[in-house]
């Protein structure tokens, strides 16, 4: 499909919803009867071990994709790799790739309004903000019966738990195919080891610990560029993406629910949520954070890490190689960047994230697409074959690795994958990958030169997630219709106005987190504790 510019991007994104929501039926009447690590099984999934095409046509049947969030690639209509997968498939596939972002949402909540949309969209949850409703509009195929009929081996090779989410199900129907990580969760802090070096410290392990650091970043010309002014602590993202860090040293995060005082009810409202917004205004006033946090563009926000003006950041513990080879010639040099866990807090608490299902983003079958059972068929190939998973790891055979006597080799060959540039591996590991991420892998670390770090960086991940009871949570009804009650950092939440709010000082504190809580619930959120609250006694009987 070809990228298709609307004049109408200029519209704001909460109003798109509301028009998105009057529309979508529309768009889910055609056909009607016809889319940044436990995945289980990710480096050996039943089924095939042949290269045998899920197509027999004799004309391929043809499959359009929509990814979000692939910034970091041009738009290719065209290449080796998806030649190679369209071979092994026998499918025509294309791609189109929106870059993620707020523009991006804009773009994409009317793409869905006018039902200008691909056979298969790749997005975040099946109850995004930005296709707020499609479900209950009947704007998605219902698979469940489709994948019973078509692909059953695709039922066992992903755990029950993740068709059970939220982000997958529906009232106990299935509305989404799930890309998956190999770990449940890889967020790790980066940091500049270097750096820390100099200020004489050793890896931070509690929030002061940071605060030093950042302070001494504050002070010190560290890039040597002879600009003090130019580095901060912590280098932000819009959307808080790969940014949710310090909420949980206070034992908060804007994404989780908790129970406090008999009722479940979102973290972002509770006194610990405070304390940690509290905190970042510190970040922010003391300029240990950009100042264009909310605003930083994901490409903006890459730069300025790898240009010397960033002393920390967050991101998967697997892109270790990727960021290590910013800094140094060396592949195996570890003294440039290090890896840390969560930060403890006042009270103890030392987490980056609740524990998730380790789903990376879901693929979404939109009602007018007139083929699902074909698209079904082709992601339980490549879920259960082991021909494909060979290319989603280490890419084409003949031209990236070569078979000798069943072992894989890598000389003789015009591109040996341990030489490959990240993002060459990333086309067939990650961008043309609808497994989900397929450089996690023990085989493939295995191989890397950083593979040792990279494990070690996955363990303390391991470390920084916390149990979540609300991975399960539905999206009540409510909450389609006023996606800005959510409990997410998208714009046009709640909570990310109020954070913007009281970080920057357009409000104090106190006056913005009191206005913010109140407003939540008078909007609604009386109800939604209530209706989490009955939920959470009938899942889990307490």
């Amino acid at each position: 499909m070809k990228n298709r510019r609307l004049k109408a991007a200029t519209i704001g994104s909460g109003a798109l919803v509301l028009t998105l929501m009057g529309i979508l039926s529309a768009c889910s009447g055609k056909d009607a009867t016809t889319p940044t690590d436990p995945a289980g099984g990710q480096s050996s999934s039943p089924g095939s071990t042949t290269g045998t095409s899920p197509a027999k046509q004799e004309a391929p049947k043809k499959i359009s994709f929509l990814l979000v969030n692939s910034a970091a690639y041009e738009q290719i209509e065209k290449n080796e790799y998806v030649d190679h997968l369209k071979k092994l498939s026998g499918y025509d596939l294309s791609y189109e790739f929106l870059p993620g972002g707020e523009e991006t949402n804009k773009h994409l909540a009317l793409r869905f309004a006018a039902g200008d949309l691909p056979d298969v969209v790749r997005t975040t949850d099946i109850n995004a903000p930005v296709h707020a409703g499609a479900v209950d509009q009947g704007a998605f195929h219902d698979l469940t019966a489709l994948i019973d009929k078509y692909a059953p081996n695709l039922k066992k090779a992903i755990p029950e738990d993740v068709w059970k989410s939220p982000q997958v199900s529906k009232n106990d129907k299935i509305y989404a195919i799930p890309a998956m990580w190999p770990s449940p969760d890889t967020r790790v802090i980066y940091y500049r080891k270097d750096w820390l070096a100099q200020a004489g410290m050793s890896e931070p392990k509690t929030l002061d610990d940071w605060i030093k650091f950042f302070e001494y970043v504050k002070a010190n010309d560290m890039n040597g560029n002879g600009d003090k002014n130019d580095e901060v602590g912590f280098a932000f993202r819009e959307q808080m993406s790969y940014s949710d860090l310090f909420f949980g040293s206070f034992g908060a995060h804007p994404n989780m629910w908790v129970m406090q005082d008999g009722k479940f009810v979102p973290s972002m409202i509770t006194p610990q949520m405070k304390e940690a917004v509290s905190f970042w205004k510190q970040l922010y006033d003391k300029g240990y954070v950009n100042q264009n946090m909310f605003t930083n563009k994901a490409a903006d926000w890459d730069g300025m890490i790898r240009s010397g003006k960033a002393a920390a950041w967050m991101h998967d513990a697997a892109n270790y190689g990727q960021w290590s080879k910013s800094f140094s010639d060396d592949t195996k040099d570890t003294s440039k960047i290090g890896v840390a866990p969560a930060p403890s807090g006042p009270r103890g608490d030392a987490f980056i994230r609740g524990g998730k299902p380790g789903i990376y983003f879901v693929h979404v079958i939109p009602s007018k697409t007139k083929n699902p059972e074909e698209i079904i068929k082709y992601f339980e190939w490549v879920y259960t074959n082991r021909e494909v998973q060979d290319f989603f790891h280490f890419g084409i055979e003949g031209v990236n690795f070569r078979k000798d006597g069943g072992k894989m080799v890598f000389d003789n060959v015009p591109k040996p994958f341990p030489t490959l540039d990240f993002k060459d591996t990333h086309r067939f590991q990650l961008l043309y990958n609808p497994r989900g991420v397929g450089y996690e892998d023990a085989e493939v670390l295995a191989l890397s030169p950083v593979g040792g770090i990279i494990q070690e960086a996955l363990d303390k991940a391991k470390k920084s997630i916390v149990k979540d009871e609300s991975v399960y949570l539905p999206t009540f009804d409510l909450l389609a219709q006023k996606p800005e009650l959510r409990a997410a950092t998208t714009t046009g939440t709640l909570f990310m106005d109020m954070f913007a709010k009281a970080v920057t000082g357009k409000e104090s504190v106190d006056a913005a987190f009191t206005s913010f809580v109140a407003e939540w619930n008078k909007r609604g959120g009386d109800k939604l504790t209530q209706e989490a609250t009955d939920w959470h006694k009938s899942f889990y009987g307490k």
